[in-house]
Formats: C-alpha cells, structure tokens, sequence
C-alpha cells in the first residue's frame, strides 16, 4: 500500500503518468486503475481487495441462498419434505413437546401452533409442495361420537376400609387380604412398622410397599389366566399413585396427593409420566381425576385478564376478538384465548377488563434513550447542524452519572407512552474524548435495567482512527462485554447489539473493525445511514465497505435509511437485511421520506422507532405512526399506500424482528413474554376500523395500563415504581449545568 500511495502523491504532484508506471514497473493500464481506485474510495481504495469471485458459475443466487438459510433457522426442526408417519412424529416431539411445557396450557398452545405450521405454511414434497390445507377435503359424514366406554370388569380399584363392603366379590377380598399379608410379612422382614396403608387391587400389576427383604411374587388374578396376561411389579412411583386413599379425597386431606399431582404436571416429571405410563392406561378411571388436577395443581398464574378486547398481532389473527389472557409465574403468557378463561384456573390476581382494548407493547427499534433531557434543541437544524447543537455544544459537558437519570427518564417517558421495548443508542461519549472506558455505557445500562423497560444496549464502537486502533476499540468493547457478565440476571436486559459508526468515518477500518467485534461476541448492529440530505453522495460512496467488509447480512440494520437507490435495496434485500423508520424525527429535522412500500415490497425487514426525544421531542408511538402513514399516503397520493394495521404492524412484529426478539415480543402469543397495553376507547365514539381508530385516535390519555411481563408499570398516566419529583429534579439540574459550559 505505501508503494501505491506514493504513485498517488507523485500523480497528485503533477508528474506524468507514463513515467511513474515505467519507474515503478506496471502498466499504464493498472496506474490508471490505482489512481481511479484512489478517488472513489480514498486512501482506503489503495488497500489489497479479495480476489475470490463474487459468484460462482453453479452458485444459486444470493436471495435463494439467504431464503433457504433463514428458513432452515425459523424451522430448524423441518427435515426431508416427504417424510411419512414417523418423520412427522419426530418433528412433532422436536416442536411441541423438548423441552416440555410448565402446564397442560401451554403445552397445548405449543401443539396447536405445531398443527398452524404443519397444516398451513409447510410444503410437503407428496403433495406437490403444497400444505396440507390446499387439498384437504372434509368428510361428508356426520360425526356421530363414541359411545360410552365400557370398562371390562378385570380392574377394579379398591381399598383397605372396602374389605367391609358386602358387595365386594368374595375373589377380589381374598385377593386384597393376601396383598395386604404379602405387603405386611416384607415390611417385618425389613425391620420395619407394618403400616395400615391401601392398596389398588389390578390384574396387571400387584401393588408393592417399601421393597422386602425377600421378593414378593405379584398376584396373578383368575382374569389373567383367561385373558393371557403377563403380570408386572410396580414402579415406585406407579405403587405411589396406587396408595392414594379414598378417605383421603372425600375427606378433604389432600397435601400428599397435591404433591403427587404436582410432580406429574411439572416438566421435570415428564419422563416418570412416561415410564409410567402403562399403569395410567390399567388405571384408565384415574385419569380423568389427573387430567382435572394438573391445572389446579400447577402454581398459580401470576394475573388475568379477561373481558378484554384483544388484538394479538399474531400471524393469521388480524380480526379482534373478546377474550383473556393468563401470565404465569415467569412473566409469559401462558394462554390467549377467547370466551372466559377456565373456572378451575388459580390465580394470583384476576383484572376484569370491561372490554378495553389490549394490544402487544409497542417497541421502538431506535432510540436515543438520554436524549430526553434535551428536547426542543437545535430547532432549525438538519442532522448536522443539530448533532453539534446537542452533542459538541452540550452532551460533551455531561458526567456518567449524568447519563445513568438521562437514560432513566427517557426509558420512563417510553413506558408512559405504550412503549414497552426499545433499541437504546448509549451515549459512549469516545468520539468525544468525555468517558473514561465504559463509564458513561455502565451508567447508562444501570439507567436502562432501573426504568423496567424491555432494551437493547445499542454500543457505540470506538471512531478507528490513527490513535484508537482496532485492537484498542476490541479490547474496550471486551471489557463492558465482561462487566455486563458480572451483573445481575434480569430479564428486561434483552441483548448488547453495536450502534456503528461506518457511514461517520472515513476509513474503511470502521467496517472491517466493527464486523470483527460482531463476529466476536456473536453481537448484531444497527447503523445510522443516509439519514439526512446534505450527504447523500458521500455516504453512498461507503456502500461499498459494508458489503466489503461483510457487515450487510441478517445482523445489520440501517437507521433511517433513506436516501438510497435501486442497487443499494436490492443488495439489502438479497442479504435479509433490515431499516428502522422514524418518521417523526425525520420530519422534524427536514431529513426526507423512506420509500416504506417500496422497501417492503424489495423485501427488506422494516421496524419503526421514536428515535431521541431531541430530534422526535416525544417519545408518542401513536403520534409516530399516525406521522408515518401521513408521510407515505402525501408520497404516494394514495390513501391506498398504507393501511393502518400494517403501521401498527411494523411498529410490533416489524421492530421486534429487527432487534432479534421476533420469539419474545411483538405480539400476544403464548410463550411470549407478557408486556401489552390497555386503551381505554371512551373517546372513540363509534369504531368503523378498529386499526384505524387506533392509530388515528389514540393519544397519551387513551393508555390506561402499561404491564411488563404482567406486571403493571403505568397506571393512568403515573409511573408506579419511581420516584418521579426526584427524577426530574435530576434530570433538570444536570441537563442545565450543560448550558453553563456551552455559554
């Protein structure tokens, strides 16, 4: 490269090309291509490039390649398309049942979402990869039932205090006496105190008390003479179910078969439900008082909803339905469904909605969480103007603990507003020379885990230049990779994902620098790009490094992303890439309108963001996605452009997919973590579009509660958990002590 450079500086110097390509030994044609490499791209043009071919001659295109890829990771379980029986019952057990649900609820969640897939969306080679559902045919026959079971007269379930019973058959009492005598001679044998427990008298299997000193030979009944029957001993466990006492349950005093029940229902216990399985099916008559157990016998839900109005966001689920919502003890939602909830359900605490709206928390792909200290600055600045009024003229005179209450109160200002999630650009402060390590991160994440907000900690990387290397930005972006390590579990901390710098540098080592932290910490990336109009033309130019350096993929998305062309979309959408849309701060600082239809029809992942409340001013998703919708109908010159479910759409699933929790949020599925928001529809007047009157109407007022993982943040407008007078006075004595240092 310093040979290269060199040739350039003499060209630049005036001297003849010929004679620099004679003396340094090329041709005129590669000088000719070394200085043309130097102006488009700089010094970093002159650097040694990959000579592996861009594709291969039997290479599938890269848009297939990435399609297969990430349906293979959205379905991992999927295997040969024409699989027979056994094939689907292996994927079954995958999908629905490894590992198994806490309760028979969500285990049934899970099975019926498996049925949804398997039926609906999963082609199948036998069927001329058509689903199930394209060419299934209903029976024409009516389904007359099952008639009553009859169970044959060879089992019977009986006890200790039923040797009373006249009734009993004279066989049964000898057989029942003889177990008892077998039962009491092995426990004497052991040195132990006969004990005056009951037993279940079967055919099958004889039941056993603590294990003998002397093996004791089971029963084997007359019926199993006639019937070819093979008697087997008991499990443990099995005898266990087998000596429950019949005073026991009609008296009340239940704690050992609490604890029994308890045990089958808890997943760790599966496998015994498995092993044991044979004697449930001798046992047939038990099973029903099993089945009716487990729901009461697991831990109590931790809250639910019912009477709401709920609209789910779940894929094929777009119309509102009246229904309930279960939260169990680990903030999930255990069940949504419609009606009422099960009567025989224990619950923590039952909230009657009275038919207010529920939808999934709103999440916000982009913010700039501290900036809510500095609302309304730089008000007639685009993005240039504006990042030296906030960031050279103040921020750069903050403390770290300064941006631990910024941070706090513009998490807290989110939650007011329905926002239950968000992607938090920090304020890392090392362009600026301002923190010292990681101090103003640390602060800022102890911000973000105190507000009770679901986040992402955006972190800024180190600017690569001549005197903070690669290596240096790796070693500090190891150290707050550790210190996170060290901090207390906390399930509202969702990942760590890098805010990158590459479209804010002028070296193609900021790309090459960032991808290798990513590929290190195994971490994704959100990038400011081609955000305002004054630099188009440069930042188009740096593409380039992105694709270059292997930064555009899955784990990368652009913020803002506006200005872009034709080459650049398609390269985007072939790599599943993504953008976060932010219409109010783009309007705000005059920065232009992301063709939104036209990336979604590219097929690039859209989510949304209020972005920082000093360019957006309010951190309003509704305000957010009514200005969006606005934007794209004045582009297009069509109410047709966008509907208001798919704004709603994008600023749920939409972002939820760009952040990397599509599993966990974004809507309300069972197994997904329970944050939603209650709207009070009061004011709505008469709803002709449920969507259109939610995004239309809605404003801060209309939000009744706000719950993270079913637990209640907002309520009414008042933040339950915090102490707001403190806050503010904070926020406001720090933010102003900026304004000294900038007079």
């Amino acid at each position: 490269m310093d040979e290269r450079l060199q040739f350039v500086a003499r060209r630049l110097a005036g001297e003849q090309m010929a004679d620099l390509c004679r003396e340094f030994g090329i041709s005129r044609k590669t000088g000719y291509k070394i200085f043309d490499r130097y102006q488009d791209c700089g010094v970093q043009g002159l650097t040694d490039r990959s000579r592996r071919p861009y594709r291969y001659e039997n290479q599938l295109p890269f848009q297939v390649e990435n399609d297969i890829l990430n349906v293979k990771r959205e379905h991992n379980t999927w295997g040969a398309r024409n699989g027979r029986h056994e094939r689907m019952h292996l994927t079954l057990k995958k999908e629905a049942t490894k590992p198994a649900s806490r309760n028979f609820l969500q285990q049934q969640a899970r099975f019926d979402k498996f049925l949804e897939v398997f039926n609906n969306e999963r082609p199948h080679e036998a069927l001329d990869m058509k689903c199930p559902v394209e060419v299934y045919q209903p029976s024409t026959r009516v389904y007359q039932g099952l008639p009553d079971i009859d169970y044959p007269f060879h089992w019977v379930m009986v006890y200790e205090d039923d040797l009373d019973d006249p009734d009993l058959p004279t066989d049964i009492r000898d057989e029942l006496l003889a177990s008892k005598a077998q039962r009491e001679a092995g426990k004497a044998a052991a040195g132990q105190r006969a004990q005056g427990a009951e037993s279940c008298s079967m055919p099958h299997e004889a039941a056993q008390g603590e294990k003998p000193a002397t093996p004791v030979q089971p029963v084997v009944p007359p019926q199993c003479a006639t019937r070819r029957c093979t008697p087997r001993r008991l499990t443990r466990r099995s005898w266990r179910i087998s000596a429950i006492t019949r005073t026991g349950l009609r008296d009340g005093s239940k704690p050992f078969y609490r604890l029994l029940i308890a045990s089958l229902c808890d997943s760790q216990y599966q496998g015994a439900m498995s092993r044991t399985g044979k004697f449930f099916q001798s046992c047939a008559a038990l099973l029903p008082l099993l089945a009716s157990q487990c729901a009461w016998a697991a831990p109590p839900a931790k809250l639910i909803v019912k009477n709401a109005r709920l609209i789910t966001m779940a894929p094929g689920q777009r119309d509102p339905f009246t229904g309930y919502l279960v939260v169990d003890e680990d903030g999930k939602l255990a069940a949504v469904g419609a009606g009422d909830p099960p009567a025989t359900l224990a619950t923590q605490t039952t909230w009657d909605a009275h038919g207010e709206w529920i939808i999934p928390g709103l999440l916000s792909a982009h913010s700039h969480l501290w900036q809510a200290a500095f609302r309304g600055i730089a008000q007639d600045q685009t993005l240039p103007g504006w990042i030296d009024g906030l960031y050279d003229q103040h921020a750069r005179f903050a403390k770290p603990e300064d941006f631990y209450w910024f941070t706090l109160y513009g998490a807290l200002d989110h939650l007011e507003h329905g926002i239950t999630g968000a992607y938090d650009f920090a304020y890392g402060g090392t362009r600026w020379r301002l923190c010292e390590g990681n101090d103003c991160d640390e602060a800022a994440f102890k911000g973000e885990v105190d507000s009770g907000i679901r986040f992402v900690h955006g972190y800024q990387p180190d600017m690569i230049t001549a005197g903070d290397t690669p290596a240096m930005a790796m070693a500090r972006l190891t150290d707050f990779m550790h210190w996170v390590g060290a901090q207390p579990a906390n399930s509202h901390f969702l990942s760590v994902m890098i805010s990158g710098y590459t479209s804010f540098n002028d070296t193609y080592q900021q790309a090459a620098s960032e991808k290798q932290q990513m590929d290190a910490f195994h971490i994704s990336n959100q990038s400011h790009y081609l955000e305002p109009p004054d630099t188009v033309s440069a930042e188009q130019s740096k593409f380039r490094w992105f694709m270059d350096s292997g930064l555009l993929g899955p784990t990368l998305y652009f913020g803002h992303f506006i200005h872009t062309n034709d080459f650049i979309l398609d390269q985007v959408a072939a790599a599943h890439g993504g953008m976060c849309w932010n219409p109010l701060s783009n309007g705000r600082l005059a920065s232009g309108v992301a063709d939104i239809p036209k990336y979604l029809k590219k097929g690039i992942r859209v989510g949304m963001g209020v972005d920082g409340e000093a360019s957006a001013d309010i951190a309003d998703p509704f305000e957010n996605m009514r200005t969006g919708l606005y934007a794209i109908r004045d582009l297009y010159q069509s109410a047709a452009a966008m509907s208001p479910y798919e704004v709603l759409y994008l600023h749920t699933i939409g972002s939820a997919d760009v952040m990397g929790v599509k599993d966990k949020l974004g809507s309300l599925e069972v197994g997904k973590l329970a944050d939603f928001v209650v709207i009070d529809t009061t004011r709505y007047g008469t709803i002709f579009d449920p969507y259109a009157s939610l995004i239309f109407v809605t404003e801060e007022r209309d939000i009744d509660r706000v719950y993270v993982g079913g637990e209640m943040m907002v309520d009414r407008g008042t933040l339950l958990h915090q102490d707001m007078p403190r806050i503010l006075d904070e926020v406001g004595r720090r933010s102003k002590a900026t304004l000294t240092h900038a007079q």
